[in-house]
């Protein structure tokens, strides 16, 4: 009868690709996390003409800042924006 032997070699980053693929991914979305939430902040720094003039209002980057930490706020403005939008434009087409 033969015994056959393992190898108790540890599993490392070079020999799992798919695990330095997830690292990397994970870090680039928190680097895009960390730049959208900067970009936000200087959202606040405008002008209420100004963010009249991009479809938003102070308030709306309030309401994108109420969702997960996690989450990305601008998408979430993005949303607000275009619903405001539809509105408006459906106020207009009304006689």
């Amino acid at each position: 009868m033969t015994v056959a032997h393992h190898s108790a070699t540890p599993i490392t980053a070079a020999a799992r690709p798919g695990f330095a693929a997830r690292v990397a991914r994970a870090a680039a979305g928190l680097l895009t996390l960390w730049k959208s939430r900067r970009a936000m902040r200087h959202l606040n720094d405008l002008s209420d003409w100004e963010l009249a003039d991009l479809g938003l209002v102070r308030e709306d980057i309030a309401r994108a800042y109420e969702i997960p930490l996690l989450d990305d706020p601008t998408l979430r403005l993005q949303q607000i924006a275009r619903k405001r939008a539809r509105s408006e434009t459906i106020m207009r087409r009304r006689p």
